[in-house]
């Protein structure tokens, strides 16, 4: 646990080691690598898959009642990697028995001092030859933010 220095907020991070990254029942599909920066030391890489899963949980008892809480997934995409754009991908949330799910778009992001939505996604994939050159997205389609330091 670490607080957010700018809002003073508890912030949980998971390792990519504390995690579960499965595709299918091999791990052939990615491969451990060491990262020179950040608060971890290695992060998983991932192999050409077509389907992944990555699951991870933190025990109740550490959060507080009647707080609400959210979950972020920090990712980078390897450069000139087009594949996690369409069709859009889903993130599910689970606490006890409830369960939240959303769609989301892993390739597009959000500039700093956006607003809302971006209503187009430009896509840059051999989806590209089966769709029209920019795809409309919903409300309900979260797309990610580009962090600051990067």
């Amino acid at each position: 646990m670490r607080l957010d220095r700018a809002t003073g907020a508890k912030c949980y991070m998971l390792s990519a080691r504390a995690l579960n990254i499965s595709k299918g029942e091999t791990r052939s599909c990615w491969e451990w690598i060491d990262l020179c920066y950040g608060i971890f030391r290695e992060a998983a890489q991932l192999r050409g898959v077509w389907s992944l899963e990555i699951r991870g949980k933190i025990h109740s008892r550490m959060l507080c009642r009647n707080s609400m809480y959210a979950a972020y997934m920090l990712f980078k995409l390897a450069d000139g990697y087009t594949m996690m754009d369409f069709p859009f991908q889903e993130a599910s949330i689970s606490y006890g028995g409830t369960s939240s799910k959303r769609q989301v778009c892993l390739q597009a992001y959000m500039e700093d001092g956006d607003d809302g939505v971006p209503r187009k996604h430009i896509l840059k994939s051999s989806w590209e030859s089966r769709l029209p050159h920019s795809y409309c997205l919903t409300d309900d389609v979260m797309v990610p933010w580009k962090r600051a330091n990067d």
